[in-house]
């Protein structure tokens, strides 16, 4: 009995999907209401921040002290201790990913004070790790003049070519917002970065870099999230003749985010604005789009042409094959299928992402080659898919499809035993149950056949429960509890970490991650706890501004109080908002929870169905 073609096609399509960058956006008002909400959190920031520095650290007395590195292979900075006069003031331990926002360029403001007019001492000592991981711990001393206005001191950690060793310095520097908004971006707080250069914005500090700085915002935003933010900054660059800016960058961008919400005219005008000599470093993912666009408007010989454009090095060639390949084979032209499938796999790139698009390509590989009946190829090209790839149990189900289409059911019966220990959220899983038997049924072991078909059965309806069961709790509000979220310190896992919070509903919540409008749905409920967190410490710090101001007996009472309003307002914004997210995100659950159970209770029937069939035979072998 060959493999019904149903069955085939189910598994491939499956698998078939764009490979990167596909057409899919949470462009909902949801979304939109969580970019103006960040938008005013940053306005509320800056002028928070402006506040503090006019009340805290009047220009008079400010000093701002900063730390910057060049210093690659010479030199591993630990910490740094800081003292003015005599007196520590700061002392700094430094976190891997700082470490790594300093290699890259970012700038540290380690320090902000107060210091008289007149000429003070400072001193910087710096721990760390020299040449052959030595300890290593050296000290810089300036003597410093404060005069009137507010002064920056750079320490800066250089690595000497010649000496072979870190040199360690002090000099006087104009602003370095900028830099310090790059040590927040590289550590991917996105926040934080857009606070230093709208900061700086305010106060006139960026002269000739204005135009550079407002194009890293409009970056830092696309970062963040907030891309309505980013578009409206490229476009107005681009309107402007004398902006020094990177134009051909402006324009991928504004392409980019067209082709995000499946504006394929904008996204393809935008990027027919790029220089047509531009080779810079987005070239390669710029040609990349245009393939894509041109796929999705049917233009399959023209998409095939820019093949030509990518570098053998580059990861967007392999992507391009790999849409090529699912083009081809959704409309059954196997054999170019095939052809570009093996392009992908024979990649000589070694990445995670090429190593995940080989597994993809190896399995829509192998089923394709399933659909022409060359059932050995298939076989070994799906042995080929890592056991640790998310497509483990797509390719396992096909192997042993492969075997059971060239009549050996006992080869096939191995790889669906496997399926048959894993997790049932998986279709391929659920599947294997039922090949199982079949496989039994082929090998005339009705006995063994009946006995799988009544276990299957017996797992499906148990699992069917759990599903249900999990629906209704989900229903009833609890999936935030689940998931975490109702603790203060449990969100590590929602914020970039790989460990789901432990609980009897585990197996579903990994599915659910895994579900692409189920990840969108999360990261707004997460930006929303971020505003929370944010919107909390502005309330702690305004109140200790209406404390230091009554001190004074200064005259910002009535901007204390405007900002205060401006907060709490925002609050109760990001709570009516908190409570749509949730909802979104249980009702995502709910709705692919639900599907799931469709799915289970096809399973059960069809188990049901098969044991009355072998009853029905009359087989004496399946006889009580």
């Amino acid at each position: 009995m060959k493999m019904k073609r149903e069955k085939l096609l189910c598994s491939l399509l499956l698998t078939l999907a764009c490979a990167c960058n596909a057409v899919a956006t949470n462009a909902g008002s949801l979304d939109q209401q969580i970019q103006t909400i960040k938008q005013q959190a940053l306005e509320l920031n800056r002028d928070l921040f402006l506040l503090e520095e006019e009340l805290l650290f009047p220009d008079d007395s400010r000093l701002a002290v900063f730390l910057s590195v060049d210093v690659e292979g010479l030199f591993s900075l630990q910490a740094v201790t800081l003292s003015i006069d005599g007196r520590q003031v700061m002392h700094y331990l430094y976190t891997p990913r700082q470490l790594e926002a300093l290699r890259r360029g970012g700038i540290h403001r380690l320090y902000m004070g107060n210091v008289k007019a007149g000429t003070h001492g400072i001193l910087a000592v710096f721990t760390g790790t020299g040449p052959e991981d030595r300890e290593y711990q050296r000290t810089t001393e300036v003597t410093w003049e404060k005069t009137s206005g507010a002064q920056n001191l750079e320490l800066k950690i250089i690595g000497s070519a010649d000496l072979q060793q870190p040199v360690f310095a002090a000099q006087a520097a104009a602003s370095l917002r900028d830099g310090s908004a790059l040590f927040y971006y590289f550590q991917q707080d996105y926040f934080n970065a857009l606070t230093e250069l709208m900061v700086a914005q305010q106060r006139d500090e960026l002269d000739a870099q204005g135009d550079k700085a407002e194009f890293l915002r409009g970056g830092v935003s696309l970062s963040y999230g907030m891309e309505r933010a980013a578009e409206q900054i490229f476009e107005r660059l681009l309107t402007e003749p004398d902006a020094s800016i990177d134009r051909d960058r402006a324009w991928f961008y504004l392409g980019k985010l067209a082709w995000k919400r499946a504006d394929l005219d904008r996204s393809a005008a935008a990027l027919d604005k790029m220089a047509p000599t531009y080779q810079g470093q987005l070239t390669p993912e710029a040609n990349y789009l245009r393939a894509s666009i041109s796929l999705r408007r049917g233009e399959q010989q023209l998409a095939a042409s820019y093949e030509t454009l990518l570098p053998a090095a580059s990861p967007w060639l392999y992507y391009h094959y790999y849409n090529l390949a699912a083009s081809h084979a959704g409309r059954g032209e196997w054999t170019a299928a095939l052809g570009y499938f093996e392009r992908v796999i024979e990649s000589p790139l070694s990445t995670p992402e090429i190593s995940s698009l080989r597994d993809k390509a190896l399995t829509a590989s192998g089923y394709a080659y399933l659909a022409t009946e060359n059932y050995e190829q298939a076989a070994g090209d799906f042995t080929r898919v890592r056991l640790d790839s998310p497509l483990v149990d797509r390719a396992l189900l096909g192997y042993g499809w492969a075997h059971s289409e060239m009549g050996d059911y006992r080869s096939a019966m191995s790889p669906w035993q496997v399926l048959a220990e894993r997790s049932l959220m998986s279709d391929s899983v659920r599947e294997g149950l039922l090949a199982l038997a079949y496989a039994h049924e082929q090998l005339g072991r009705q006995r063994d056949a009946l006995a799988q078909y009544r276990h299957g059965a017996e797992v499906y309806a148990a699992e069917l429960a759990t599903v249900q069961a999990a629906v209704e709790l989900f229903r009833d509000g609890g999936l935030p509890q689940q998931l975490g979220l109702d603790e203060d310190n449990s969100q590590d896992w929602l914020y970039g970490q790989d460990v789901l919070p432990e609980g009897e509903h585990l197996p579903y919540l990994r599915h659910l991650i895994s579900r692409h409008n189920f990840q969108l749905a999360l990261r707004e409920l997460r930006d929303l706890h971020s505003m929370t967190r944010y919107l909390y410490g502005a309330s702690q710090r305004l109140e200790k501004l209406s404390g230091e101001d009554r001190a004074q007996q200064s005259a910002y009472a009535s901007r204390i109080r405007d900002l205060q309003q401006r907060a709490h307002s925002q609050e109760l914004q990001v709570q009516a908002r908190l409570q749509d997210a949730r909802a979104r995100v249980s009702e995502l659950a709910i709705t692919e929870l639900q599907q799931q159970a469709g799915k289970l209770q096809r399973a059960l029937g069809q188990s049901r169905l098969a044991v009355a069939r072998l009853y029905d035979a009359g087989s004496p072998k399946v006889q009580p």
